[in-house]
């Protein structure tokens, strides 16, 4: 690839937006090794893990592979926990619940490194807007099968 249109570079020139997915994940991973390019691995990574929301609970084996050791993986999962907090920061202030999606969009954000089902309350001003979550329980199955819920409205 020549060197103005690799994926680091035009994130400098161009901003985030001028990538897809893959070359997102592929700046983020740095370099690949002698086998498989950086893009490559960003490929395969996404198309396991089912796109960038598949990203959102993905665990740190899923990761791990030839070319992408436990730096890297940290990486992405530094990265990851990074958007989830810039989300939970901008919802509460920004942002209306007033949809199922946004809803769920959110519950999906907060909830989504869990390893155990939480029951609970979202409170919402007149505008839609949060005022407060409480949890009720937390029970023994994995949030997985939540998401499959949650992912009709998303």
């Amino acid at each position: 690839m020549p060197p103005d249109e690799r994926p680091r570079q035009r994130l400098l020139r161009s901003g985030g937006p001028s990538l897809s997915d893959a070359e997102v994940l592929a700046v983020l991973l740095g370099n690949g090794c002698r086998e498989v390019c950086t893009l490559e691995l960003a490929r395969e990574i996404l198309d396991e893990a089912g796109g960038v929301e598949g990203l959102i609970g993905i665990r740190p084996a899923a990761l791990q592979r030839r070319g992408l050791g436990e730096a890297k993986a940290a990486s992405v999962l530094a990265a990851l926990e990074l958007g989830r907090r810039l989300a939970h920061v901008e919802v509460p202030e920004r942002h209306s619940l007033g949809r199922p999606g946004a809803v769920a969009r959110y519950l999906v954000l907060r909830y989504a490194q869990r390893d155990q089902e939480v029951m609970g309350a979202i409170y919402l001003d007149t505008r839609h807007r949060l005022i407060a979550v409480s949890e009720f329980f937390r029970g023994y199955a994995e949030f997985r099968t939540m998401r499959s819920f949650v992912g009709r409205w998303l």
